[in-house]
């Protein structure tokens, strides 16, 4: 809803370009909504992870807890993946 709502005030003020700010476990997602919704071209989207929290390079340092955070991130994705084509943007 908030990437649907970018692109409408976005529209409404003639900007041509946007930041995205989030947590780096979301990055995938948020990248994947937004070159979704944002598909024209003309828009300038860069995406920017948060300092505060590091995403683990290394699968086998990463705990339980970033193995399930990862996890449910996939399923969001795939949510997304499979409902997107009955949507109208």
């Amino acid at each position: 809803m908030e990437v649907l709502e970018a692109r409408r005030m976005m529209q409404q003020y003639g900007l041509k370009s946007a930041i995205f700010v989030s947590s780096p476990v979301h990055m995938r997602r948020i990248k994947l909504i937004a070159d979704t919704i944002f598909h024209e071209g003309s828009v300038r989207i860069v995406f920017v992870p948060i300092r505060v929290e590091q995403a683990s390079q290394d699968l086998f340092d990463m705990t339980l807890a970033d193995y399930t955070r990862m996890g449910k991130e996939y399923v969001k994705i795939i949510w997304f993946l499979m409902y997107s084509p009955f949507w109208s943007t």
